[in-house]
């Protein structure tokens, strides 16, 4: 469901038990005149049972335990049934539905995901939610219920693109066989939207019932495909459904070129030709089937131990091959620059480095070590990882969900050509308690590693904040233990080359 309107009403239960008090709402709202759901109730309840048809035992029991007679079917409509009143309790749930990443412009994902308030951002929360032990029976009931329609959402294609045009919600169009004269006819025009969430699934299930029409799909869609489907990563998905809007649902829609104007309204609909309902319902019966199997797959790794032990799934080769420079483990130096006297201070360091997948995709695990004196071994670690198609390098603690994100400026293209190189990154931070714009140069090989970061307040020039050195050592090397004082040694010289001061520079990120 995507609201025409993006205003958000704030109020009702305090932050801190927001969450406790969505679980109590029970009562059906009334659709906002205007308002269409993903898939329409249809197509979310063929992904719920799917869904059912695919859970373990284990899985099964306690989601029953949790909600006794649970009903995937059902509880797929949650979020759309109560979405107004979860608007008024939790702030910026209304835009969890979809994620509005444009089909021809670019934009970087703060700006098509502002505040993390977007289904790709909360899919990974909530699933880390409902496996968490130490989460409350109530709070797994809401994940669930939040997962079960959020992923079948971002299967619907217009819940992952936009042509500002909120998601094809102001196109009106008119299906091949409509008789329209006047706005009153037995045939109104129809939003594009409209049509991929209901329209499309009417005519893939050719008059089945939602039981029959998702055997149907478990049968044709059955063993290696669910598989795949399901050890793919939320980014994958995305991906999908936005390749989908682009090649079709905006690509073949008749007449739209990106970057020109598709007049449209109410009184003066487009009319869809034959050809581009046939292209446009080919992908339907898949996009359900991957949105149950993908469901399943959530519930099971959150509510079956021994399904989530038994699945380690790995970055794809894409993840892979950009980041495979960087694994491993390296051992050298951190200087730093201690603010107290302005002097640099250089600590004996190691840094380990491994490939992780999870439910936002591929990510690196760096686990940072250093020597701050006798008995001070100080220990950090991140998930990070670089994503080209944003020109975006991302940043998290591993149990935090907010990203640091900072663009790439320079050394993409070349980085990704031969795996290999410097990147210049920009973003901004907090330091001292204030805001600074913060300048990160991170160069890497085969066999050396730096990083390195400066800082400014606003005004001001970029100041040196610290610098890790490495250089790559075996998997075997004993010295990786801990840090040990000979490498405080200086390893090669690494840092990358002062770079002059620039327009960029100076008008910030």
């Amino acid at each position: 469901m995507r609201l025409f309107s993006e205003v958000v009403t704030r109020g009702g239960c305090r932050a801190r038990v927001i969450m406790l008090c969505a679980v109590a709402l029970g009562s059906v709202a009334a659709f906002t005149p205007g308002l269409v759901a993903a898939w329409g109730a249809e197509g979310h309840r063929i992904t719920g049972l799917v869904a059912t048809d695919l859970l373990t035992a284990k899985a099964r029991i306690r989601l029953n335990q949790l909600m006794p007679n649970a009903d995937l079917a059902e509880i797929a409509l949650y979020m759309d049934i109560n979405r107004q009143e979860l608007a008024t309790l939790i702030p910026g749930s209304d835009k969890w539905h979809y994620d509005n990443e444009p089909v021809c412009k670019t934009k970087t994902y703060a700006q098509y995901c502002p505040n993390g308030d977007c289904a790709s951002n909360k899919i990974p929360v909530y699933a880390k939610r409902l496996s968490d032990p130490a989460a409350s029976a109530e709070e797994k009931v809401q994940a669930i219920r939040f997962l079960v329609h959020m992923i079948g959402d971002i299967h619907q294609p217009l819940h992952a693109a936009d042509d500002d045009d909120l998601g094809a919600n102001l196109k009106f169009v008119l299906m091949p066989d409509a008789v329209f004269n006047t706005p009153t006819d037995s045939l109104p025009p129809r939003r594009l939207h409209a049509v991929w969430d209901s329209d499309l699934v009417k005519l893939s299930t050719r008059g089945s019932s939602e039981t029959d029409y998702a055997k149907q799909l478990l049968t044709r869609y059955g063993g290696s495909d669910v598989g795949a489907w399901q050890a793919s990563t939320v980014r994958d998905w995305m991906k999908e459904s936005l390749t989908l809007s682009r090649n079709i649902t905006y690509g073949k829609l008749p007449g739209f070129t990106c970057g020109a104007e598709w007049p449209s309204s109410q009184i003066s609909p487009r009319r869809l030709t034959q050809a581009y309902v046939d292209a446009a319902v080919v992908p339907i019966p898949a996009q359900l089937a991957k949105a149950g199997a993908r469901i399943a797959a959530v519930l099971n790794a959150g509510l079956d131990p021994d399904a989530a032990s038994a699945s380690s799934p790995v970055p794809d080769a894409a993840f892979l091959k950009l980041h495979k420079v960087f694994v491993g483990k390296w051992n050298g130096s951190l200087e730093y620059r201690d603010f107290r006297n302005d002097k640099r201070v250089t600590l004996p360091a190691t840094l380990d480095i491994e490939p992780r997948a999870s439910a936002e995709g591929g990510e690196l695990l760096t686990q940072y070590e250093f020597d701050d004196g006798p008995g001070k071994i100080v220990r950090s670690a991140a998930l990070v990882r670089i994503d080209a198609t944003v020109a975006r390098y991302s940043s998290r603690a591993p149990n935090a969900t907010k990203r640091d994100d900072y663009r790439i400026a320079e050394g993409l293209s070349a980085f990704a050509e031969k795996g290999q190189g410097t990147l210049l990154l920009l973003g901004t931070g907090t330091e001292n308690d204030q805001p600074v714009d913060v300048r990160t140069t991170l160069d890497v090989n085969e066999k050396q590693y730096s990083l390195l970061r400066e800082t400014r307040l606003a005004g001001q020039e970029f100041q040196f904040r610290h610098v890790y050195k490495f250089v790559r050592v075996s998997a075997g090397d004993a010295a990786l233990a801990k840090p040990k004082a000979d490498a405080m040694k200086a390893p090669p010289n690494t840092a990358p080359r002062a770079r002059p001061v620039t327009r960029e520079d100076k008008q910030g990120y």
